[in-house]
């Protein structure tokens, strides 16, 4: 059994390396210059690939839902691409979805640093 979850990271990891060079040298949008695949997540039968990607820019929602609408206009495209080098049965059909895992990493590093000051400017002051 575990040996499925170990094809289906290596198959994502493929995606994810191919995925990569394809939306770099294939699709000519500005737009799509500065992104970047963080993370491909394959289901287990290989029907869908749930692809995680980033900006190197900051985005608001307004541009990151753009961003994301021209991938899904692309995806049809991008799979037909991924059929001529990857060797499976079936393509895995693409879901592409904003990577928020890194700004969510800031948000708590902020909320730790402001925790740790309060504690020290408390430890700091007479009767705390």
């Amino acid at each position: 059994m575990a040996r499925v979850f170990d094809r289906s990271k290596r198959v994502g990891s493929q995606i994810q390396k191919d995925l990569a060079e394809l939306i770099r040298d294939k699709l000519k949008d500005p737009r799509l210059s500065l992104l970047t695949i963080s993370a491909v997540s394959v289901s287990r039968d290989f029907s869908y690939a749930k692809i995680y990607f980033r900006m190197m820019s900051e985005l608001d929602a307004q541009q990151i839902l753009a961003v994301t609408e021209v991938l899904k206009q692309a995806s049809g495209f991008l799979r037909k691409e991924l059929g001529a080098t990857l060797s499976l049965r079936s393509i895995p059909r693409l879901q592409f979805e904003y990577d928020h895992a890194i700004d969510h990493g800031e948000r708590l590093e902020k909320l730790i640093n402001q925790a740790v000051s309060d504690d020290r400017k408390k430890q700091g002051q007479p009767g705390c």
